[in-house]
């Protein structure tokens, strides 16, 4: 499929804030500090949907005018310049790095783990000319991950998350013969067998393969 960009992002941002309100006068009628807190800015969700949390460090009816308007016009801000400087860094990765998706008849689906054993057992054919040349081989595979055996679990079966990583049109899910489409199109299948987080078996195949010729994929997520 040729050079694409993945750009993978998890964020947590603490910003200080300090609002003060004056009169027509000029003289000072409320001032207030405090903290923007966005505890998660990701690649899952709409890049201006993230959560803004505004903290007080003092709360009362002294502070309420400079609180209330950190909030309401200072989250939006905090916000517009967050949003522009991802998009910065997206424009910047566009530029300076490259992830290559190419289509092989020996490439592997991703795999997982999660605090235990996750296997993936793709049976793919090697050097195959035609369905009929087929002789297949076996490769079995584990990889921990620090997270949850659900989270890993997702990561395959919600289309959002694979798209946020493969940065291309994605089609997974969970009901037994539900179509898997990754990279374009570039691998197609469908589900097997799914027993929800622990289990996951596609039937899958490059598109550039023989006609009939086809693997199987067997994801297990386990957590000691």
């Amino acid at each position: 499929k040729g050079n694409k960009v993945v750009l993978i992002y998890e964020i947590e941002l603490a910003v200080k804030w300090e609002s003060t309100l004056k009169n027509a006068a000029g003289e000072v009628v409320s001032t207030s500090k405090g903290t923007y807190v966005m505890p998660c800015i990701d690649t899952v969700e709409d890049l201006d949907k993230f959560e803004i949390q505004v903290k007080f460090n003092k709360d009362g009816a002294e502070y309420k005018a400079a609180n209330d308007f950190a909030k309401t016009h200072g989250e939006k801000k905090v916000r517009e310049i967050i949003v522009a400087a991802i998009e910065q860094l997206k424009e910047q990765a566009g530029q300076t790095g490259t992830d290559k998706v190419t289509s092989s008849h020996n490439r592997e689906p991703e795999k997982s783990k999660s605090n235990g054993t996750t296997e993936a057992k793709p049976e793919a054919p090697k050097q195959q000319i035609s369905s009929s040349d087929h002789k297949g081989s076996s490769i079995e595979l584990s990889t921990d991950f620090n997270a949850p055996a659900r989270e890993i679990f997702e990561c395959f079966t919600i289309p959002p998350k694979v798209m946020a990583f493969t940065q291309s049109k994605a089609q997974v899910g969970t009901t037994v013969g539900e179509e898997v489409l990754l990279f374009d199109g570039a691998i197609v299948g469908k589900v097997l067998e799914c027993e929800m987080n622990s289990k996951l078996v596609w039937e899958w195949r490059q598109s550039s393969w023989p006609a009939g010729v086809r693997s199987k994929c067997s994801l297990e997520f386990t957590e000691p």
